[in-house]
């Protein structure tokens, strides 16, 4: 199979890898239209930094893959040696020193990046190495599952430069035990993989070779049909609890739906459902 073609945003690589059908050959010129996204962080001598204009792009690239009824599955990772060091200093510094107005801007630009992230519609893996902090650990928090190196090191080191991850606490507050959270927020200390591991920030720690890993996931997350992987991904994303009466209407819809049907006639015929695809192309990571 050629390989997958790549576009570049502002600091962005984007390779969109095309699932094909169960026994289907890699080589098959007609492939399903579905594909995988990956996204790379790409300002290695920054230790992939987020500046305001990545944060723009990647923030629109998101929507834009969201509305995007092909892409069933997005990873992102960092190029080089570290994941994400967070937000960029240089563009904090100028914020610092500018009027509230770009202050609350900047802000909110932040905000809305993490928000789209978290919202998106479709299952996101993270793969984690080197460094990852500040707002690499709010990227991270927001995922449906992250892999780590052994030796990744994750910092929430905002308060050593007399700032607060504000924007992202609303992800870290439902994936971190409170006290853990706070220790963590007052100090700025590190934690390692094992320790992010056990606290719940990450999934999987790796020490060579994470695509075993990956494929494992990637397999898992495809055997779900991908309406109901939406319908969850909003559910589960929204700052209220349901009610009772929304919750009933959910599920009506999802009884109702064309993907229930044929998902409980395939499990009925003991046959795979019909939206089961497979990756055939080996991952490039850029780690």
């Amino acid at each position: 199979m050629s390989s997958a073609p790549s576009t570049t945003h502002i600091n962005l690589h984007v390779r969109r890898y095309p699932l094909v059908n169960p026994g289907q050959e890699s080589s098959a010129a007609d492939p399903c239209s579905e594909q995988i996204v990956l996204l790379s962080l790409a300002r290695q001598k920054k230790a992939n930094a987020l500046t305001r204009d990545m944060v723009l792009a990647a923030t629109s690239l998101l929507q834009n893959l969201g509305q995007d009824p092909s892409v069933r599955l997005l990873l992102i990772s960092g190029e080089g040696a570290h994941f994400c060091a967070g937000a960029d200093l240089g563009w904090l510094q100028h914020s610092t020193g500018s009027t509230a107005a770009v202050q609350q801007r900047d802000a909110a630009i932040l905000g809305d990046f993490f928000h789209t992230l978290d919202t998106l519609p479709i299952p996101v893996i993270a793969l984690v190495q080197g460094t990852c902090a500040g707002g690499g650990v709010g990227l991270i928090s927001t995922c449906d599952s992250v892999i780590c190196h052994d030796q990744a090191q994750f910092f929430l080191g905002e308060v050593r430069l007399g700032l607060i991850p504000a924007v992202i606490y609303p992800y870290l507050r439902r994936t971190l035990p409170q006290r853990k959270l706070r220790w963590w927020s007052l100090t700025g200390q590190s934690l390692s993989a094992k320790e992010a591991q056990a606290l719940g920030l990450c999934d999987h720690v790796f020490s060579h070779y994470p695509e075993k890993i990956l494929h494992r996931e990637i397999t898992a997350l495809l055997k779900g049909g991908a309406v109901g992987q939406k319908v969850i991904k909003r559910q589960l994303s929204t700052p209220y609890p349901l009610t009772t009466e929304s919750s009933r209407e959910i599920l009506g819809a999802a009884l109702a739906s064309e993907e229930a049907r044929l998902g409980l006639e395939a499990f009925q015929q003991k046959q795979p459902p019909p939206w089961l695809r497979e990756l055939r192309e080996d991952l490039k990571l850029p780690m």
